[in-house]
């Protein structure tokens, strides 16, 4: 209850510190807001936030509150009445009210340097559906979620990877790890479910080193072998799960090396179709198209994100064509490489920006993206997509055009019909 005085915020960062939480909702009003940014509550509000940084969170806000001015409705103001007990109309009021600029501003340095997960509401149905979810989804203890377009590059070769990875979870971590999620005529959710001992946190971390393991099974089978004996692996057992992962790795690498040649040379032959009468093409295309399809190195290559073929276009060699030749060549890369080919142009705009703030959450909110873009993904599921990336458009306001951020909220809202 932050609408409360400086002891009890203490008393709520002593409730975070509590090791067996699962996760942590957060509401906010009007005044909550004037209080995090307030001097008088600088200290706790500062413990609160470095907790919920660490922690599985959702903090609810009408939009209203965060509204700029000129985003902000006319509100039918109800009478005042008579009757000091009218505590309703009060509430309305207070609730309904927009932050000031100043301090709207506060709040979003703090949603930056904190990292926090805001998810906008416009109704009590909105705010219901948010809460129930989040607490569903932390109920069932989800680790990892992450929807992966069937169009994109190594789609197929990321649900193997995974799959691999649940599986030594369980071998060698001694981790219980459910799979779940759906597939849709668009692409695939997968959701990793587990226990109280891995944290969603470190799940990331895990799967990195996952990836780093599977390398050694190939290249250095001895190092792989003292990695499994300091998880308790006998050597016998080591050797057969060695032998295992090295076998499935390099079938991977093979799959994924392969699909690569296969795009590549995809882009070459639309590229010769649309630009057959560029004098450059010959002699400039290959260099461009393997900058900026992601490397086929290892493994973990199959989760890479789309932000490489969402590049800033700086990074282009400097060849010295025309700029149709260029903008073709981002075109048809970025729609091979991450499945974008039946995207909304505003899509597409929103994952440039999750590829250049996104940061740490750069997979979640491409997902969102993906979300939102799918008519056939979960209902629930395209509500909190959409609303995580009104809250990112929210956190990154000061670093986009005004214009860029309210076209891309309507499209937002167009998507799921609010």
């Amino acid at each position: 209850m932050l609408q409360s005085g400086y002891e009890n915020w203490l008393r709520i960062n002593e409730i975070l510190q509590d090791p067996t939480l699962v996760g942590v909702l957060v509401k906010l009003t009007a005044q909550t807001c004037d209080m995090l940014v307030h001097p008088a509550y600088e200290t706790p509000a500062k413990l609160i936030l470095e907790s919920l940084q660490r922690l599985p969170h959702a903090i609810l806000v009408h939009e209203q509150v965060l509204a700029e001015e000129e985003e902000r409705p006319v509100r039918f103001e109800l009478p005042q009445t008579e009757d000091d007990d009218d505590l309703s109309f009060l509430w309305d009021r207070e609730f309904l009210r927009s932050v000031d600029p100043e301090v709207r501003e506060k709040f979003r340095d703090l949603a930056q340097r904190y990292n926090l997960h805001i998810l906008p509401y416009k109704t009590n149905a909105e705010l219901s559906a948010l809460a129930s979810t989040f607490i569903g989804q932390h109920d069932r203890k989800l680790l990892f979620r992450i929807y992966i377009p069937s169009g994109r590059l190594w789609a197929a070769e990321a649900g193997k990877l995974l799959d691999l990875f649940r599986s030594w979870l369980g071998q060698v971590k001694g981790q219980r790890i459910r799979l779940g999620g759906y597939t849709t005529s668009s692409g695939e959710v997968h959701e990793f479910y587990g226990d109280e001992a891995l944290k969603g946190e470190g799940l990331s971390d895990e799967l990195k080193s996952f990836s780093d393991f599977l390398d050694l099974c190939i290249h250095d089978p001895e190092a792989a072998e003292r990695i499994l004996a300091g998880n308790n692996i006998e050597k016998v057992a080591a050797a057969g799960i060695i032998a295992r992962y090295a076998r499935d790795a390099r079938r991977l690498n093979r799959d994924i090396r392969q699909e690569r040649e296969v795009r590549v040379l995809a882009i070459r032959h639309r590229l010769e179709a649309e630009l057959e009468e560029e004098s450059t093409f010959e002699t400039d295309s290959s260099d461009i198209i393997e900058r900026m399809i992601p490397s086929a190195a290892r493994p973990m290559a199959a989760l890479a994100i789309e932000t490489t073929a969402l590049a800033d276009r700086s990074a282009s060699p400097k060849v010295v064509i025309n700029q149709q030749y260029i903008n073709s060549v981002h075109g048809i890369v970025a729609q091979e490489v991450s499945g974008n080919a039946s995207l909304n142009p505003d899509a597409i705009k929103l994952l440039e920006l999750v590829s250049r703030f996104g940061e740490a959450d750069s997979a979640v909110l491409e997902s969102a993206v993906h979300e939102v873009e799918d008519p056939d993904a979960e209902q629930e599921d395209r509500l909190t997509a959409a609303q995580r990336l009104k809250g990112f458009l929210f956190r990154i306001g000061d670093k986009a055009s005004d214009v860029a951020l309210a076209t891309l909220q309507k499209y937002i809202e167009s998507k799921i019909g609010s």
